[in-house]
């Protein structure tokens, strides 16, 4: 069984490039695609390039439900974002954050069954290539939150995060099928009684996903999670699963993704200390 889970590890690489480099295979149609779907949230935990236009608000919230460390353990992150249009290509948001967590007997971690406020965040976010106008999108995000909880124990600990997103996309066919990928760099400064400690976690993601009706997408993805606390490319991850995209309304839509951890393409096992066995998200988003 090892050896089954252990291959598509080995073919992350082939799939990462299958998803870059998909306009080579699929000649586009811009006018056709141009303005069709909206793909910011048609795949999992990856996100699309587009941002919206000029004056657009959204309101949207997403649940990170993480489970399956050692012991009992849940860990629900909540987000909830007001973002706007500043400008065509550029959006602001602003993002409340609160957290869920039980954990029973995990190793490591304190026992607690909390809900809690957790932090505060904002967004900005950078069009830089438009899928009607070029080969594919691109979007640069900025992603500045404070935090007053861990968000793996629950327990009070104040950080100052500055994640980095480069998010890609391109319709491999017109108004149908999509591809992504997102780059995630996050380095966190860390706020312990007396010191302070750095992390630098990076993502890589790549997620495709398909419209099987004018209103509803089904998708996968894998991702390559490392946290780099100890050294570069250390304590990493590698996770893979399908997603779910409903369109309810012309502009209200909710997304499910699972993610489950396989073995890592280069340890050829779990890493289930820094990491769960299976991560969800799901989320509710509403356009104004």
């Amino acid at each position: 069984m090892s050896r089954l889970l252990a291959a598509p590890a080995r073919r992350a690489p082939v799939f990462l490039v299958a998803l870059m480099l998909p306009s080579l295979a699929y000649p586009q149609d811009k006018e056709s695609n141009a303005g069709a779907v909206d793909t910011e949230h048609i795949f999992g935990f990856t996100e699309g390039s587009d941002i919206g236009e000029k004056g657009e608000k959204e309101v949207d919230h997403s649940s990170y439900i993480f489970t399956g460390k050692q012991g009992g353990y849940v860990a629900i992150l909540n987000e909830t974002d007001f973002r706007y249009g500043v400008d065509n290509g550029f959006r602001a948001s602003l993002n409340l954050l609160t957290d869920y967590h039980g954990v029973y007997d995990s190793p490591g971690i304190p026992n607690r069954a909390a809900f809690a406020f957790s932090g505060l965040g904002s967004e900005l976010d950078w069009a830089l290539l438009e899928r009607d106008k070029a080969p594919f999108g691109l979007t640069l995000s900025f992603i500045p939150q404070w935090r007053r909880l861990d968000d793996t124990s629950g327990a009070r600990q104040e950080s100052f995060g500055f994640p980095v997103q480069l998010l890609a996309d391109v319709a491999l066919s017109p108004n149908q099928w999509f591809g992504a990928v997102n780059i995630t760099y996050a380095p966190t400064f860390i706020h312990t009684p007396g010191t302070w400690t750095t992390s630098q976690p990076v993502e890589i993601s790549a997620a495709t996903s398909f419209a099987i009706s004018s209103d509803i997408f089904i998708g996968g993805e894998m991702r390559h999670l490392t946290q780099n606390q100890l050294g570069f490319f250390t304590e990493h991850a590698l996770f893979v699963g399908p997603s779910v995209y409903l369109k309810l309304a012309e502009n209200t839509n909710v997304k499910l993704a699972w993610s489950a951890q396989i073995p890592d393409e280069t340890t050829q096992r779990l890493d289930l200390v820094n990491y769960q066995r299976h991560q969800l998200r799901l989320q509710f988003a509403m356009g104004f």
